[in-house]
């Protein structure tokens, strides 16, 4: 391999971009740097992705990670130093001592200290930044949470359970009967109600099976990893408990599709998702904050953003943009949001009770439903073009993302 090629790798670049970010954050101020710094990012996220089939060859999570990073970082960039307009001793990005009320006895945190916040963190778990709805360890110890042994023991059991539970999603996918989960049986309203009536009970029970394995792939690869890296930092490296509080939230909340996303499932990626959206609505259209269309075209746009996020963690598993689901995917649920919240108005206005047991359960099959119906159109070609070597949680499945770096 040459220099030259060398330099088109994806991963070089991505790392590339990380150091990016980081000396964006350190060291610029002014918005014509950081709108520099932004036109860079995107061009080494342009570069990555362009050059993606020269390098990589997988259909598992280790491109899917890969690509959606690369695909990402000129969004944190626009996110967090346009947008929101991040500044060094501004924004505070301190973990908040615990008992302390005087902030100003906590320990100054330098400027590479800032700048490793801002690119390392995601939720900023104890700062006075921190996103909305992280979940918290229990309630009677919200903050602190368990012991550093007990911490690391949790965390070691699931790492364990996750790699099985994991091949067994994969199997369970790879020998679903391939003739149900063609491009054909995709449409929401089409072979399943149309033409092929006489096959609708293995439609149906295929849709049901893929959706929920599917899902079930998305929480072990998600969940693995946060665990692997809680232990890391936990277990090795002396990092605090306190900033490792659960990755998802509780199922509870899972009644609608708005708690299922916004409370169930992870907030890894909610400000580069929620920035551009909030951006486009009101700085851009000029929307007023206070109205109806500016509530739901956020909605609609946050999903949007995410739904082009993982059309790039598409391709990196071997699926051209042409065929990813992913967008589809993401906009329905903005949909889906949307309808619940006029039923929920509906039942309103007609004196209807919330929150009760028995709205609770018709919620959770209605999500259950929901996502059952959905989630084909993104998954059908993903499970149709996996290697169960690529998607095993092993070392192995690195290797196609290291191959390429070698010069011999």
């Amino acid at each position: 391999m040459t220099v030259a090629t060398l330099l088109t790798h994806p991963l070089l670049l991505f790392f590339a971009n990380i150091i990016l970010t980081n000396l964006t954050a350190v060291h610029t101020t002014t918005r014509n740097a950081r709108l520099l710094a932004f036109a860079l990012s995107v061009f080494l996220s342009y570069i990555a992705l362009s050059n993606w089939n020269e390098h990589v060859n997988t259909t598992g999570w280790a491109g899917r990670f890969l690509a959606s990073g690369s695909f990402t970082m000129p969004n944190v960039i626009f996110d967090r130093f346009i947008i929101r307009n991040w500044q060094y001793g501004k924004d505070d990005l301190r973990c908040k001592s615990i008992g302390r009320e005087n902030e100003k006895e906590e320990k100054k945190q330098t400027k590479s200290e800032w700048g490793q916040e801002v690119v390392g963190n995601t939720r900023y778990i104890g700062t006075s930044l921190e996103v909305s709805n992280v979940p918290f360890f229990s309630a009677k110890d919200p903050i602190r949470g368990p012991t550093r042994w007990r911490f690391c023991l949790h965390h070691a059991a699931i790492v364990v359970a996750l790699y099985f539970l994991n091949t067994l999603a994969i199997d369970g996918q790879l020998n679903v009967n391939q003739k149900w989960i063609g491009d054909e049986y995709i449409p929401w309203f089409g072979m399943m109600f149309g033409d092929g009536i006489l096959n609708l009970r293995d439609q149906i029970i295929t849709r049901i099976t893929i959706s929920l394995l599917y899902w079930v792939c998305q929480f072990c690869y998600l969940q693995f990893f946060f665990s692997v890296a809680a232990l890391l930092d936990v277990g090795l490296g002396g990092g605090e408990v306190r900033r490792w509080r659960p990755f998802f939230g509780e199922v509870k909340h899972a009644y609608t599709i708005r708690g299922l996303w916004s409370k169930s499932w992870h907030q890894n990626i909610q400000l580069t998702i929620k920035g551009p959206a909030e951006f486009i609505t009101h700085s851009i259209l000029h929307i007023p904050r206070s109205t109806l269309i500016a509530r739901y075209l956020k909605v609609f746009l946050t999903f949007a953003v995410s739904g082009a996020t993982h059309v790039a963690a598409d391709y990196g598993s071997g699926i051209y943009p042409a065929q990813s689901g992913a967008m589809s995917f993401f906009c329905a649920q903005a949909l889906g949001i949307m309808v619940e919240d006029g039923v929920q108005e509906i039942w309103r206005i007609m004196g209807g009770k919330k929150n009760t047991l028995l709205g609770k359960i018709i919620g959770f099959a209605w999500v259950l439903a929901f996502i059952c119906w959905s989630s084909p159109v993104w998954a059908y070609p993903f499970a149709r073009t996996m290697r169960r070597e690529d998607m095993l949680l092993t070392f192995g499945a690195l290797k196609p993302l290291l191959v390429g770096l070698k010069f011999w």
